[in-house]
C-alpha cells in the first residue's frame, strides 16, 4: 500500500502531466510546451517530487547499487552489460545473418571481429538525479529540462543541436549533444 507521501509526490507528477496534456490540446503545442519550460516553480516541485519518488519508493536498493536488483535501473545495467559486454545479443544476431549468407552461398565465411566497449557510453534523458552514475562501466550524460542533482545537466531534449562528436557542455547546461551514444535512455 503507498503512504500518503508517495501518494501526494505521485499525484503531483501526474498533475503536471495532466496540464501539460490539457495546454496542449487547447492551444499550439509548442506554445504548451515553451510556457511549461519557463514555470521554474512547477518545474523545480515536479524534480523534488520526482526524485523522492525514485530515490525512496521505486529504488530502494539503490545505495547498494550493482549488487542487488534494482528494478528498472538494474534491468538496463544488465541488459547494456549483456548486449556490450557480453555481446549475448549481438553473438546471437551473427549467428542469424551467418545462416542466412550461408544459404544464399554455401561458400560464405566470414571471420567476425571481437566487439570490443569500453565503457557504455549512456544518454539519460530525463534522468532527473542519475541513477547510473554508480556504475563504472558506464559514462553517462545525464539531462532533464528540471534536473534534482548537479551531475544531471539542464537540457530541452527536442531543442538541443548535435555536434558531429562531443556534447558541448557548461556547468550547469547542455549547449550541444553529440550525435552518437551507445544507448539512449528515457526515464
Amino acid at each position: 500500500m503507498a503512504s500518503e507521501e508517495q501518494l501526494a509526490l505521485s499525484g503531483l507528477i501526474k498533475s503536471v502531466h495532466r496540464q501539460l496534456r490539457d495546454s496542449a490540446k487547447d492551444s499550439d503545442p509548442e506554445q504548451a510546451w515553451r510556457n511549461h519550460l519557463q514555470n521554474q516553480n512547477l518545474l523545480s516541485q515536479y524534480a523534488d517530487a520526482m526524485h523522492k519518488l525514485a530515490t525512496n519508493y521505486w529504488d530502494k536498493t539503490m545505495e547498494v547499487s550493482a549488487k542487488k536488483d534494482n528494478g528498472r535501473i538494474e534491468w538496463v545495467v544488465g541488459s547494456c552489460r549483456d548486449y556490450f559486454f557480453r555481446s549475448c545479443l549481438l553473438n546471437m544476431f551473427r549467428e542469424k545473418d551467418d545462416k542466412v549468407m550461408k544459404a544464399i552461398d554455401e561458400q560464405f565465411s566470414y571471420k567476425h571481429k571481437p566487439y570490443q566497449v569500453e565503457k557504455v557510453k549512456l544518454l539519460d534523458v530525463g534522468s532527473c538525479y542519475n541513477p547510473f552514475s554508480v556504475f563504472e562501466d558506464f559514462d553517462v550524460t545525464a539531462i532533464d529540462i528540471a534536473p534534482a542533482q548537479e551531475s544531471v545537466r539542464y537540457c530541452d531534449f527536442l531543442e538541443v543541436p548535435l555536434n558531429e562528436s562531443s556534447s558541448s557542455m557548461s556547468s550547469e547546461s547542455i549547449e550541444a549533444l553529440a550525435k552518437s551514444f551507445s544507448m539512449p535512455w528515457f526515464s
